[in-house]
């Protein structure tokens, strides 16, 4: 109830794949031009919200709902739903004159077994070095930055971020700036995978 009216959630979950640019932030403020709110297209009298963020200077994958449990359940670590990043680096000045300007195994060892961001430890995750300044991380957490500030604590500035993969779904062939709706199997999958 709010101010005497009774408030019905939502009956039918919309849920939608969008193919975030880099520059588009994640807020709903109708008044900044690179908001989110201005780039997607809302089903009418639908709020459609992302599950979880991407900061303005990564892309790929946002999933759009306007089911709020759902949400919670993907965010939540506890259902340690994966997350799959493809990550561009470059060595910071320190690695560059220690003759260390390549990613290497220890890189991905520090970033599986977790780094101290904040006093906290993170999460195990899984990493691939795919090259010497490329690698694939699978996070199970979402902390502010988390990507950027790991790569950081090992000596290298992330340059390019994109999240390619969401618990089951992936961007396939969908363009940038674009959205479609989810398929039923892969609503079934989603609603499946969350715990």
């Amino acid at each position: 109830m709010v101010d005497g009216e009774l408030i019905k959630a939502p009956t039918h979950r919309h849920y939608w794949l969008y193919h975030k640019a880099v520059g588009i932030d994640c807020n709903f403020n109708e008044s900044d031009s690179d908001s989110l709110v201005n780039h997607i297209k809302q089903p009418p009298n639908i709020r459609l919200f992302p599950v979880g963020r991407l900061d303005k200077d990564s892309h790929g994958l946002l999933l759009l709902t306007n089911d709020g449990e759902l949400c919670h359940r993907l965010l939540s670590p506890q259902f340690k739903q994966p997350k799959e990043y493809l990550v561009q680096v470059k060595p910071c000045y320190q690695r560059i004159s220690s003759g260390q300007a390549k990613l290497d195994q220890g890189f991905a060892r520090a970033l599986s077994d977790g780094v101290l961001l904040d006093g906290e430890l993170t999460l195990p995750c899984e990493v691939s070095i795919i090259s010497d300044n490329q690698f694939i991380i699978v996070l199970k957490q979402g902390l502010n930055r988390q990507i950027r500030r790991m790569a950081q604590s090992q000596g290298f500035k992330v340059i390019d971020l994109k999240r390619r993969a969401f618990a089951d779904l992936t961007l396939q062939d969908l363009p940038v700036g674009e959205q479609r709706q989810l398929s039923e199997k892969e609503i079934t999958n989603l609603l499946v995978c969350q715990g």
